[in-house]
């Protein structure tokens, strides 16, 4: 394990204790420049607690490490952040509805606009139509909470 590695296990690891939120266990992968955390709690707590509706709670955590981390190393890094695999399963979720829009535009011919979704599922959507369907786009279009995803043929 690097050195941040265990800076960010730490910091996880004292915010959750700080917060009363008992773990079984915090794991720090690095895979090219972003460091994924899982976190699983233990079997006593709900994870709901630390994702919150929407995941609002989690993407909180997640950018209150990032500061600690900026604080402390000077250095902005990339970290997501998962608790009881919870992204994993929302990462699938995602996918899939990007995979039956994905087919319904290649159907019809006509684009899909998809909203409410906060950027990392933006994120999640575009890689997926970029890595799965090359005859296809995805732009995000308009500003801050009225941004929205538009599906179309090149």
């Amino acid at each position: 394990m690097s050195q941040i590695q265990g800076t960010i296990e730490q910091l996880c690891q004292d915010l959750l204790t700080h917060l009363g939120i008992p773990t079984e266990k915090v794991v720090v992968e690095k895979d090219e420049s972003l460091y994924t955390v899982q976190i699983t709690l233990a079997e006593s707590e709900q994870p709901a607690l630390l994702i919150g509706h929407h995941a609002e709670t989690l993407n909180a955590f997640q950018r209150i490490i990032g500061i600690m981390l900026y604080n402390k190393l000077q250095e902005k890094l990339e970290v997501l952040i998962d608790v009881n695999n919870y992204r994993a399963e929302q990462k699938e979720r995602i996918e899939s509805i990007a995979q039956g829009l994905a087919e319904k535009v290649q159907t019809d011919g006509r684009a899909a606009l998809l909203r409410s979704f906060n950027p990392y599922e933006r994120k999640l959507i575009h890689s997926y139509i970029t890595e799965n369907f090359p005859e296809l786009q995805s732009i995000s279009e308009g500003t801050a909470d009225q941004r929205v995803l538009r599906i179309s043929k090149k």
